[in-house]
């Protein structure tokens, strides 16, 4: 057990994979998960006897893209009062309800295909295009959602510290140089994109080597401001939504260790195979005292940061146990998969009906989904031998029991389908908790045979064994984290059928996008022509082919509505 964890205390690391407008369904998950240990917290400070005497805490979360600005808000969370959503699905929550809770506030009632199809951005005549979508109503969200009114009390299910890891996609690059023997005594030169800013939020300053500090007595402070930048930059779908700026100190660069293979050697009872060996960046001789860089989408590049939040629970000790009756710290990814559809085998025909355009589009989505694959830790995620690594996606069943291909609504056009329908983001937020429920019931517990043995529950006695654990599959269990208070109670999904869009709805975002793409194709080119004629020229035909573009996003949305069956 590493030095700086608790006795008796299961630690957790959650890893929030990026989802788009399915970022929802990530929220309601988190939401459920608070719940669920306050209202275990609860029942131990009644001191009846009642609760699981074991305590569970949230040691790190790491994030990419809607994940990573999920992570954000449950930070600036932590430190203020908040209440849960509990009144789906039968009624819509009161505007009180909604402003205590800064998940569905900033995930479910605050973005909207509207404010993203607005043009705040290109007001001035003289403003460049940044992106295909309106980002200005992203600023007040963040500045609204990482914002708080402090308690001065430190959550008792939350680590001290707690670590909290974006992951960003650095469009400037931290240079290396590897060095060959040769002739021409020259290296390589080689340039990491793949980039993370940590934070740490703690009552006192760690004093970290690469770590931003976040007081959680005061959201005013530069650091506070860093992370809604930054939880801006995680977020920024390249394209779609403006990059950001951001800056850091160099030295940030020079303590990052890699992890380099070695023979393996035996410490501790494990065999070490892995070794994090600390490699400095070549910057440039002249540079200043700051790191400036834009940057977009961490999901681009690290899409599910499992071994920042991994390294960070193994603390000194390098590894956590996976089998049952040692394990003591576990990985928890939350990703929504927002598109569900199954892979097609492209014809031969097909194949060879190809043009420069979809060549190119091909290519960025190859480049994203080659960063993004880790089998090594999705597998691990998925066995059921391992009770370190657990893996929360969405699933829902239909009517008639069989599960549904499709199970959140935002998973259409690419997990920008929740922006166009709050009843969409309703439905994924209350998937999510309903999710979130069965997870803690049925899936996150340790056999009881094996717990005996395992030393978080070394202040069990036979008693607590048999009256805190059930039955799953003809085994007694324990569960990590009890259904407790309102906890227990059944969390039921939104209806899909109560969902669908129709045709008003559509002809509404079909004008609005018309809109939005006049305003982008006239700016794109006042920016690139000058001449006052070819710009006029060019305008005109611009202004004959729109109508064919709008139809053609329109036609994509369409079937993908149809597809997913909801449309009217």
């Amino acid at each position: 057990m590493p030095p700086e964890q608790e006795n008796r205390t299961f630690e957790i690391g959650l890893v929030m994979a990026g989802a788009v407008s399915a970022g929802a369904y990530t929220a309601g998950v988190i939401d459920f998960l608070l719940q669920a240990l306050e209202e275990w917290q609860k029942a131990k400070d009644a001191g009846e006897g009642s609760a699981p005497i074991h305590d569970v805490k949230i040691k790190v979360i790491s994030g990419a893209s809607a994940g990573g600005m999920t992570g954000a808000i449950f930070t600036a969370m932590m430190n203020e009062e908040f209440s849960h959503i509990t009144s789906l699905p039968g009624k819509e929550p009161t505007r009180d309800e909604i402003n205590r809770n800064k998940l569905y506030k900033s995930w479910v009632d605050d973005i909207d295909i509207r404010d993203l199809l607005e043009n705040s951005d290109l007001k001035e005549r003289n403003s460049s295009v940044k992106s295909l979508l309106d980002s200005s109503v992203l600023d007040e969200i963040a500045e609204s959602a990482v914002s708080f009114s402090p308690t001065q009390e430190w959550k008792p299910y939350i680590s001290k510290p707690f670590h909290l890891y974006l992951t960003l996609t650095n469009l400037q690059g931290v240079p290396y140089d590897i060095q060959f023997q040769g002739n021409t005594g020259r290296g390589h030169s080689i340039s990491q994109h793949t980039d993370f800013l940590h934070f740490v939020l703690s009552q006192n300053n760690p004093e970290l080597k690469e770590a931003e500090w976040l007081d959680p007595g005061n959201s005013n402070t530069k650091n506070w401001h860093l992370l809604k930048r930054t939880a801006l930059a995680t977020g920024a779908f390249p394209g779609g939504l403006a990059p950001r700026q951001l800056q850091r100190n160099f030295d940030h660069y020079e303590f990052r260790s890699w992890p380099v293979p070695q023979r393996p050697k035996e410490s501790d009872g494990a065999a070490e195979c892995v070794r994090m060996v600390n490699i400095k960046p070549a910057w440039p001789a002249d540079h200043t005292d700051r790191f400036n860089f834009l940057s977009v989408d961490g999901g681009v590049m690290d899409n599910e940061p499992m071994e920042l939040a991994r390294r960070t629970l193994a603390g000194k000790q390098g590894f956590n146990p996976r089998k049952p009756e040692s394990a003591e710290r576990a990985v928890i990814m939350i990703d929504p998969f927002p598109s569900e559809k199954k892979t097609e085998m492209k014809s031969q025909e097909e194949l060879e009906n190809y043009d420069i355009v979809s060549i190119f589009t091909e290519l960025f989505g190859s480049l994203m989904s080659q960063a993004r694959f880790k089998p090594d830790e999705l597998m691990l995620a998925n066995s059921d031998s391992i009770y370190s690594r657990y893996l929360v996606a969405p699933t829902r069943r239909n009517p008639d029991g069989t599960k549904a291909n499709y199970p959140i609504a935002s998973g259409f056009l690419n997990g920008f389908g929740g922006f166009f329908s709050k009843k969409f983001r309703m439905h994924d937020f209350q998937l999510g908790r309903r999710n979130c429920q069965q997870f803690l019931r049925n899936y996150l517990s340790i056999p009881v045979d094996k717990a005996r043995q395992n030393p978080v529950f070394a202040d069990y006695t036979e008693a607590d064994f048999e009256r805190f654990s059930f039955q799953k599959d003809g085994t007694d269990i324990i569960p990590l984290i009890p259904l407790m208070g309102s906890a227990k109670e059944e969390v039921f999904p939104l209806g899909w059928n109560t969902l669908k869009l129709g045709s008003r709805e559509l002809e509404e975002l079909k004008s609005l996008i018309s809109n939005r793409t006049k305003v982008v194709i006239n700016r794109l080119i006042e920016q690139y022509v000058d001449d006052g004629f070819t710009r006029w020229l060019a305008k005109r035909i611009a202004g004959l082919k729109r109508g064919k573009i709008v139809d053609a996003i329109m036609e994509k949305i369409n079937t993908d509505l149809e597809e997913f069956d909801l449309k009217s």
